[in-house]
């Protein structure tokens, strides 16, 4: 294992067009080869990638509010900040519906979507302070403290209209919206503007939340390898077929960069791609097909 997060990582800081890495928090494996899989524990793993990189901002996407005490889960990403120099994000969310077997199987509670809501809620209030710069007196002691001037960014993951994204506009400093969670690129407009009105309520600036984007990402030289790598993944999970317009981008290099053209001008400052099959030469070409577009937008 420890041979192949090394070649990975490495890959990625070698490729400039990426400039975060994100673990999953999963328990057991999600996958088809069922939960005796070998799934690593997410902080346990990106503080091993701390030590092997330098350039790449490292995130859990997304930690789920269920598995540890807010205070224990402020210590870990602060922990992880230390050993990065400064390169950690929070990443939290509520806990996705398809997690409640694992939640389950490891004898944690998951309750409703309107608890857990509470809860992620809750968590906040008590994380936010403790992963400042400077101390707060008023909440439990946690050194090391943040190394950035601002603390350590917090992503609130999901795009739920009436509580998540109103949850975002008191405490995140970015948004995931992605493709598992339906966020197709003509809903980007539509979350957007929620999240101003959310923003509105509590009296915050709405530009001060960047809004990033999970999408699938399967590329490769030839446009019929990309195809047979996604429809193997897709279909052994299940899942129906994708066009680039539900987030799902696959093909060539040039093909990629075509699908992803349209995207560049939704106002998503920071695109999150997951590859059905993560190798150094995948992450090669696919930094290749993302240097072909022209645009500002930072991409992990």
């Amino acid at each position: 294992m420890l041979d192949a997060v090394t070649d990975l990582t490495t890959a990625l800081e070698q490729t400039p067009a990426f400039t975060t890495l994100w673990v999953t928090d999963h328990v057991q494996f999600l996958g088809p080869a069922g939960p005796y899989a070998p799934m690593p524990e997410a902080y346990s793993l990106l503080n091993a990638v701390a030590a092997r990189t330098s350039r790449l901002q490292l995130g859990v996407l997304a930690t789920s509010v269920l598995y540890r005490r807010p205070t224990l889960l402020a210590k870990l990403v602060s922990t992880l900040d230390a050993l990065s120099g400064g390169r950690a994000i929070l990443g939290i969310g509520a806990g996705h519906p398809r997690t409640e077997a694992e939640h389950r199987a490891y004898g944690y509670d998951f309750p409703s979507i309107a608890r857990r809501m509470e809860i992620l809620q809750d968590a906040l209030e008590v994380i936010r302070p403790m992963i400042t710069r400077t101390p707060d007196p008023d909440s439990p002691p946690n050194s090391p403290r943040p190394m950035r001037p601002a603390g350590i960014p917090v992503l609130v993951a999901g795009s739920g209209e009436q509580r998540l994204l109103r949850i975002a506009a008191r405490h995140a400093d970015m948004i995931n919206l992605s493709f598992p969670s339906g966020d197709s690129r003509d809903r980007i407009a539509h979350k957007r503007r929620v999240l101003a009105g959310h923003c509105a309520t509590v009296g915050r600036d709405e530009g001060e939340i960047a809004i990033t984007y999970k999408g699938m990402l399967a590329v490769a030289h030839e446009s019929e390898q990309a195809r047979a790598e996604w429809d193997e993944w897709r279909t052994a999970r299940g899942m129906p077929e994708m066009n680039s317009a539900a987030g799902v981008f696959v093909g060539d290099p040039d093909e990629v960069a075509d699908q992803l053209a349209p995207w560049l001008h939704l106002g998503i400052d920071h695109f999150v791609f997951e590859l059905p099959h993560a190798t150094p030469e995948s992450i090669a070409v696919a930094g290749r097909a993302i240097a072909h577009l022209t645009s500002s937008a930072a991409v992990a």
